[in-house]
């Protein structure tokens, strides 16, 4: 056979391997760069998400011998982000019975007598998906047999102390109540801003104490606020010796899980002597409006994505609101940021992410407060870039595989017609030495 036909039909060959190559590249509609498209409709498959801790649930202290009911709510503490009703659990306990109840209200019951601590950890459930608490220490303080000290009643004061004061703009005065005896050493009028206080705020009161001997120690005062028994937030303060009249602004911060009646106390020591108010307190959960939230605005910017959000709020004073942003893929979160913000007036929420995949996503964006909270979102898609056409090639198994077949065979081939050829064409040597044999011959 001719060695030239040969190697034209082989270039043949290669040059409708080629053409078969364009014309398939060309079939799988090549797209420009990376573009954002506008925001489609339909459904997308979502990924249940396990239920989060918001917040660390505090230890809890109580007396021997006593109930600590009504403690706290677990939804309080926990937050799921599918919106699903999360059921609890909780282990670790021996001699503390631990009931949930039907609004998640948990409640603690010692065994008769017994004091000491466990540690307990309580389980959130979505049905499919579950969290576990932190660990909770649960001490119950043993009580002494010896006569405690008598804490004052409520309402009008008792004894010598002094009490009085009304402090004005609905300032409310605290009744005390001193220890009997031959010589007072100071007198105090405490007056505290109002009666009914809100969770999550910090709660302030004023106390002036006046000498009324000469003081040779440090005044120790001692604040807190209790329920049945249980002291739940407490702080100290010190007036040092030698002092005349003292007049101080104090105050505790009170979490947002406390929420119902309680007891405020305060009390100052000095040496022996002590005197002791207390009032009765009414903390509400009190709920700003949810700020408003404005539509997601998407800009590209090659494979990076950068959305936009107005949140608006006017408020007297700013609230700790909780931000949480996802960006989801076929059901999987690929980015998220979660972050606490003070907002007081409108703020606009901009965030870029880098380096994406082509394909659909659907950013996800969720203010809440407490266990109010409201969501947006947005779907869009991402298309490939310039060299996103050799994907879907190399994912058409049977078409790749029969074009390399196909180009390998076509190199052996070749190959092998161009040895041959190599051997068959004669040497210049050679031809040189079968002339001169002919001419001497």
């Amino acid at each position: 056979m001719n060695v030239k036909l040969l190697i034209k039909i082989g270039m043949i060959f290669l040059l409708l391997i080629v053409g078969s190559i364009f014309y398939n590249l060309k079939s799988l509609e090549i797209k420009p760069t990376s573009h954002v498209v506008v925001e489609t409709s339909g459904s997308f498959l979502i990924a249940n998400y396990a239920p989060r801790q918001i917040l660390d649930i505090p230890d809890q202290t109580w007396d021997e011998n006593t109930q600590l009911n009504d403690s706290f709510d677990l939804d309080s503490y926990f937050s799921d982000d599918n919106g699903d009703i999360m059921s609890y659990t909780v282990s670790g306990n021996t001699n503390i019975v631990i009931t949930i109840d039907s609004a998640n209200v948990v409640s603690f019951d010692p065994t008769d007598d017994w004091s000491g601590a466990e540690n307990v950890v309580f389980k959130a459930s979505d049905g499919d998906s579950s969290t576990d608490s932190n660990s909770v220490k649960l001490t119950v303080e043993e009580v002494e047999d010896e006569d405690e000290e008598e804490e004052p009643e409520s309402g009008g004061a008792v004894g010598g102390g002094g009490g009085g004061g009304s402090g004005g703009g609905g300032a409310v005065a605290v009744p005390i109540s001193m220890e009997e005896g031959d010589i007072k050493p100071f007198d105090v009028e405490i007056t505290m801003s109002d009666s009914i206080l809100e969770a999550g705020q910090h709660f302030d009161f004023t106390y002036s104490v006046e000498a009324i001997t000469d003081i040779s120690e440090d005044l120790v005062v001692d604040y807190w606020i209790e329920k049945d028994g249980k002291k739940l937030i407490s702080g100290r303060d010190v007036v040092y010796k030698d002092f005349k009249k003292e007049v101080r602004q104090s105050g505790l911060q009170i979490g947002k899980e406390i929420i119902g009646d309680y007891d405020f106390y305060i009390r100052f020591r000095l040496g022996e002597y002590s005197a002791t108010a207390h009032q009765p307190i009414k903390i509400m959960y009190v709920l700003p409006p949810i700020p408003d939230m404005g539509s997601i605005e998407l800009i590209k910017d090659d494979m990076n994505v950068i959305f936009m959000v107005d949140i608006g709020h006017n408020k007297d004073r700013a609230y700790p609101f909780s931000i949480d942003e996802k960006l989801i893929k076929e059901g999987e979160v690929v980015w998220k940021k979660t972050k606490e913000v003070m907002i007081k007036e409108p703020i606009k929420l901009r965030e870029e992410i880098t380096d994406l995949d082509p394909g659909k996503y659907i950013i996800r964006v969720a203010v809440s407060y407490g266990n109010e909270r409201v969501e947006i979102e947005k779907l869009f898609t991402l298309v490939g870039s310039k060299f996103e056409y050799l994907a879907p090639l190399v994912k058409n198994r049977t078409l790749t595989i029969s074009l390399a077949v196909m180009a390998l065979t076509s190199i052996i081939v070749l190959v092998k017609v161009l040895r041959k050829s190599k051997n068959k064409i004669p040497k210049k040597r050679d031809l040189r030495k079968s002339s001169k044999r002919k001419g001497s011959s």
